[in-house]
């Protein structure tokens, strides 16, 4: 009869083999390995490495440039005559990038915490190098598009603002992870024998850590400063109305704008193939109209093509629910949607009216695309006759336009300076009678500061995210032109303001902590390890994590082995030389047998091999 019993018992370590199954898919126990990792293997690690840093900061752009999340679209749009979120996708797909970056990073930190190799499954390495290949295509791309296009050169523009408002506080997570991470360097730094690369990396490190506590003399913030300085509040002039929340270039829209408290109204303003100014930004009716129903073969002519009879046939607010460009839709009560779906294209005689009747201003810029139009010489006088018959005040309307000097207008109207890249000097717009400018995010604190000194005012378009809106709350700007007038009525303050006492405060203590800090994880290290040799077979014993069992265990293997007679109730824990040797010449064998218990030469190897499994030696008899 064979009697078929246990004769190791391991503790199973579930954390580990999670660790190694999800990494590198080694789901059992003896395909772990706490030896040395492959130069393959730390190849591929650096590879995820260098994949995670790039993904970080790639998220960290588009998170970014959400701001400019509705011009990214529609510039696309231009492109593709198709309306897609495209940055809604993009936001989705690289936050799932970075999402499972960051995920096997962590398995890889905590393979070298716990002493395995940071073996990387072939599936993963594929997904990563398809990651970091679609994103640098993507990258190439809006590169080119932006030596192309304005709009993506604000993008870029953006993201070097971002680091004025975000900086501080990067930094201060940037200490925080490198303090955490002094720990592992710490142990794997003991582990090297070799001096010189011990001396190097112990510099390299220094170098990098010391030029992280510094980094705050080179961060210049507007929102660090005295309380009693912060600038107030920017007003809002609202962006084609409301248009976060409602359709573009709508009467609704500017009315929903007016309960926000906003200073006044934004449009672009084109003239009719009969002469009637009317609302529209687009070049072609496609996008904000239902001009492909009503006059399908005329859906790519020029906006100022169709006569204000034929623009007043179309509806301006169906696409809106449509194609929910804010994703604000689903917020709106369903008499809002019927409303919103019912709207007309507006003319500036309605717009300016509506103004004077809620004391806006308004503030537009005249285009004219066609020199075949009728009005294209005249078109400046047909807006000015719509403007005076709608008896608003003057001086409540800010014309924007490059030539200031333009007699074709009143002279009381306010003139509004397009700022298109260089700023101009306060001696050029003070001899233009100039009073206001109008840019896309060029200006700098110290030119706000300047112009605001000689009594010029700075309007800063298109500003959608609160952080850019308390950025330049931050540098006192007047007003700034926004789709998100709904959201910065809320706002009492920036996203933060604070002291440069209370900064450098935080800074210091920040860094003092910090070095503490790395300083004891290396003390303890070296205690812990101090005049230790590490090899490859003798690393993961050396290790005290590896040596942690968890609380339950389970059978991990089985093996029968032969004996004629065997002797219950021996000390599990005895050597192979404490057993008795039999006497092979009485039965004939060569076979062990007689009082003892054992350990197979395999099973002992196995427990040299594995530092976290207990071994617990039985007997498995064969009995005749």
């Amino acid at each position: 009869m064979v009697t078929h019993t246990t004769i190791q018992k391991y503790k199973q370590n579930y954390f580990a083999l999670c660790l190694t199954g999800l990494f590198g898919c080694k789901w059992h126990r003896y395909k772990q390995s706490r030896r040395y990792s492959k130069k393959a293997d730390i190849a591929w690690f650096a590879v995820l490495l260098l994949s995670f840093l790039f993904i970080t900061f790639w998220f960290y752009y588009w998170l970014i440039t959400e701001n400019d999340s509705n011009s990214f679209d529609w510039f696309l749009y231009s492109k593709t005559k198709v309306w897609i979120p495209w940055y809604l996708i993009i936001i989705i797909l690289t936050s799932l990038s970075f999402g499972y970056l960051a995920f096997l990073m962590l398995l890889a930190m905590c393979h070298i915490v716990i002493g395995h190799q940071i073996y990387m499954h072939h599936c993963h390495r594929a997904l990563v190098v398809t990651i970091v290949v679609v994103g640098v295509i993507v990258a190439i791309a809006l590169g080119v598009m932006g030596k192309a296009d304005f709009t993506r050169m604000m993008e870029v523009l953006t993201l070097d603002l971002s680091f004025q408002i975000t900086g501080p506080w990067l930094h201060i997570g940037a200490v925080v992870l490198m303090t955490g991470m002094s720990w592992i360097v710490a142990e794997q730094w003991m582990y090297w024998n070799k001096t010189g690369l011990k001396i190097f990396w112990l510099l390299v490190y220094i170098v990098v850590m010391v030029g992280l506590y510094i980094v705050p003399v080179f961060i210049q913030s507007p929102c660090i400063g005295d309380s009693s300085t912060l600038p107030d509040k920017p007003m809002v002039m609202a962006h084609r109305g409301a248009a976060a929340i409602s359709p573009e270039n709508t009467l609704r829209a500017f009315r929903r704008s007016a309960d926000f408290g906003v200073l006044g109204f934004e449009s672009d303003v084109r003239v009719s193939r009969d002469g009637v100014p009317f609302l529209m930004h687009d070049k072609t009716l496609r996008r904000t109209t239902n001009v492909a129903e009503v006059f399908p073969d005329r859906k790519d002519e020029l906006a100022e093509n169709f006569t204000i009879s034929e623009l007043e046939q179309l509806n301006a607010g169906a696409w809106f629910m449509k194609q929910n460009p804010f994703h604000t839709v689903s917020s709106l009560s369903e008499s809002t949607k019927e409303l919103y779906t019912n709207q007309t294209i507006p003319t500036l005689l309605q717009l300016c009216t509506l103004a004077r009747l809620l004391n806006k201003t308004v503030m537009f810029d005249l285009r004219v695309e066609s020199e075949d139009h009728p009005y294209y010489n005249t078109s400046v006088n047909v807006t000015v006759d719509a403007i005076m018959k709608s008896k608003i005040q003057p001086s409540m309307v800010w014309w924007l336009s490059n030539t200031t000097n333009n007699t074709q207008y009143p002279a009381d109207f306010t003139t509004v300076y397009p700022i298109k890249g260089k700023s101009p000097s306060v001696e050029h717009l003070q001899k233009e009678g100039i009073h206001r400018v109008n840019s896309q995010y060029v200006l700098t604190q110290e030119e706000i500061s300047t112009y605001a000194s000689h009594n010029i005012s700075s309007n800063v378009y298109v500003v959608d995210s609160p952080w850019l809106f308390s950025l330049f709350w931050c540098m006192g700007t007047a007003s700034v032109t926004t789709n998100m007038c709904h959201v910065f009525a809320q706002m009492d303050r920036p996203s933060w303001y604070i002291s440069p006492q209370s900064y450098l405060i935080i800074w210091v203590l920040t860094d003092v902590i910090s070095a503490i800090l790395v300083i004891t994880f290396f003390i303890i290290q070296r205690i812990q390890k101090g005049g230790q040799e590490f090899t490859p077979e003798t690393l993961h014993l050396q290790n005290p994590r590896a040596r942690r069992l968890d609380s339950q265990g389970r059978v991990m293997k089985e093996k029968l082995l032969y004996t004629d007679e065997i002797e219950l109730g021996i000390d599990p824990d005895s050597r192979p030389e404490d057993i008795p040797e039999p006497d092979c010449a009485q039965n004939g064998s060569s076979r062990h047998s007689g009082s003892g218990e054992y350990f197979s030469s395999e099973a002992e190897n196995e427990r040299n091999e594995v530092a976290s499994s207990e071994v617990r030696p039985v007997m498995s008899t064969f009995t005749t």
